[in-house]
């Protein structure tokens, strides 16, 4: 008798971002071993490295159309035809649909999804209720993240930590010395990256640096504050040092030219960005947030600092600009880092766990 069970994921959309690499990457390590279908709430946007990757794994995949209540009747017509079993979630917006639509169609088991350790207020108290009334469980990608929302009133017998993973398709790199160092961070251009930090960094590193020194700064991304980060490389001077890389479709080739990644977030949960920097063999400088410090070890593969702090940010920064050699050493070891502990096989075995455990209770 087999075991395969029917799972539906859910994603609020195929916009570029961490949850939605997550939900792909999950529909990707559950498919040999059950039936698994992704349902996409909002049809656009849809960004080509996710249509890459459903159309390379094969995933099965629906994006729903029409006015809410339109999308909440045909999202449950379709778990009820799948004879679904269990939905995860990943993001609140898809949380609330699924808990709607997995109640009409009375769906057995139902997950929900935490990606960060802060949300606003309003966004908190629907997903508190639906963690504590209708999912069996939520997942959050951080424990910070889950102590966080546990303090919020969140039930802490319903949280699970399983952290973000990472299919690695790359040898580690040596990268030859340059000229021009290129530094790069990458992310939805928001507030929570807090890319006026970025820019003072950089800034005060042009600053304490020999003249000589040749430093270039990528912002690579999408989102409402593009304008707002555009006017504060004008106010900083730094139009010469700063280039916006705007929604590419090339992110591998980009990570392969830079030499360093850095993160200045205010708040995050297990940053994906790093992630693929570290796959990259990239060096990191990134804020003590989130669970950054599990995948940063201060000193070995890159450097935290506190948030804002523009001074340590810049010297860090300054230590591997100058220096070839720490720029590998660090960089190969956050390779090695990266695929003993967070490989696209532990994620899997992971989730194939949770899987058995809520659906085989006891």
């Amino acid at each position: 008798m087999s075991n395969r069970k029917c799972i539906c994921l859910t994603i609020t959309s195929l916009a570029i971002g961490g949850a939605e690499k997550q939900c792909l990457l999950l529909a990707k390590a559950l498919q040999p071993h059950h039936d698994v279908f992704v349902v996409i709430v909002q049809p656009q946007p849809r960004h080509p490295g996710h249509l890459a990757m459903i159309a390379e794994a094969k995933i099965e995949h629906y994006f729903l159309a029409g006015n809410p209540v339109q999308r909440i009747w045909d999202f449950a017509g379709l778990l009820k035809k799948k004879h679904t079993s269990l939905i995860f979630s990943f993001l609140p917006a898809d949380s609330f649909y699924a808990a709607i639509a997995g109640s009409i169609a009375k769906i057995p088991f139902r997950i929900g999804g935490i990606r960060n350790d802060r949300m606003h207020p309003l966004k908190a108290q629907m997903l508190k209720f639906l963690h504590n009334r209708i999912f069996d469980f939520s997942i959050s990608n951080s424990f910070s993240g889950a102590r966080f929302f546990i303090k919020k009133g969140f039930a802490s017998e319903k949280m699970l930590v399983v952290h973000n993973g990472i299919s690695i398709n790359t040898q580690p790199i040596a990268r030859p010395p340059k000229m021009e160092i290129i530094i790069a961070s990458a992310g939805r251009f928001v507030p929570q990256k807090d890319y006026e930090t970025a820019l003072k960094s950089i800034t005060r590193l042009r600053e304490i640096c020999p003249l000589e020194t040749k430093i270039h700064y990528w912002i690579i991304g999408f989102g409402p504050d593009e304008n707002l980060i555009r006017s504060q490389v004008e106010e900083y001077g730094l139009q010469a040092e700063v280039t916006l890389i705007v929604n590419p479709d090339n992110l591998p080739e980009l990570y392969r030219q830079a030499d360093i990644y850095l993160c200045t977030s205010t708040f995050e949960g297990l940053s994906n960005a790093i992630m693929e920097a570290m796959a990259y063999s990239l060096p990191v400088v990134a804020t003590r947030v989130g669970d950054n410090d599990q995948l940063v070890q201060h000193g070995a593969n890159g450097f935290l600092t506190e948030v804002k702090e523009i001074e340590a940010i810049s010297q860090h920064l300054q230590v591997l600009v100058l220096s070839h050699a720490d720029r590998i050493r660090t960089g190969q070891a956050g390779y090695e880092h990266l695929k003993q502990n967070f490989s696209f096989e532990a994620f899997q075995k992971k989730y194939l766990q949770i899987v058995e455990r809520v659906t085989n209770p006891g």
